[in-house]
């Protein structure tokens, strides 16, 4: 007994949409996609951030935290912070938009330092 033999068209080309895209789907030739990187023009935003998480106790005054290591003198401008999660304890987050990976990279280890002498001086330790 034979088996039945469908034939398979070759697939030229793939079409990419996202829900929110309102100029219609993008079309690749298959042979791009396997040779070539395709890069995502449409992303305008193009930031690096520094980050740090806090671990913080509960008990701590965490208005006074976010406060005082907003307040930190630092050379990053627009700094965020903000309490980023309620577990077992408090997790504090401070994020800043920089230029590239190595300068966050850099920066992330001064915000550390800065954010636990600010601790200190808060009387906050874990």
């Amino acid at each position: 007994m034979t088996e039945p033999h469908t034939p398979i068209a070759p697939v030229r080309r793939s079409h990419f949409q996202n829900e929110h895209s309102r100029r219609g789907a993008v079309v690749v030739p298959n042979d791009k996609l396997a040779s070539d990187t395709i890069t995502n023009a449409s992303i305008r935003n193009r930031e690096t951030f520094a980050e740090i998480t806090v671990p913080v106790p509960l008990a701590a005054d965490l208005g006074a935290v976010v406060d005082g290591l907003r307040e930190e003198p630092a050379p990053e401008r627009d700094a965020r912070v903000f309490v980023s999660a309620l577990d077992a304890g408090a997790l504090v987050t401070v994020r800043a938009a920089v230029g590239s990976t190595d300068v966050a990279e850099q920066l992330e280890k001064d915000m550390r330092l800065r954010a636990h002498r600010r601790l200190r001086a808060l009387g906050v330790s874990k």
